[in-house]
């Protein structure tokens, strides 16, 4: 396994356990209020972004794993 999908791999994870934290909202994170710029991040968006992002972060990992033994003739 190449650096590349270890930081894929961790960098997915850990964005989805950060976007369910927040959009449950039981930690201290959730409590806290996020600025860009003059706009308020509403908690539970923001969640949902993070889960979103580590979703699609392990895709590109599980993407180029998964996709040759899929698409072998055995399995169609």
């Amino acid at each position: 396994m190449s650096f590349v999908n270890i930081l894929f791999i961790g960098a997915g994870i850990i964005s989805v356990i950060l976007g369910v934290l927040l959009f449950f909202g039981k930690t201290p994170l959730a409590r806290k209020t996020f600025h860009i710029g003059n706009f308020e991040m509403n908690n539970e968006l923001l969640g949902f972004l993070f889960f979103l992002l580590g979703i699609i972060l392990l895709l590109f990992y599980l993407i180029p794993t998964l996709g040759p033994r899929l698409s072998s003739p055995g399995l169609s």
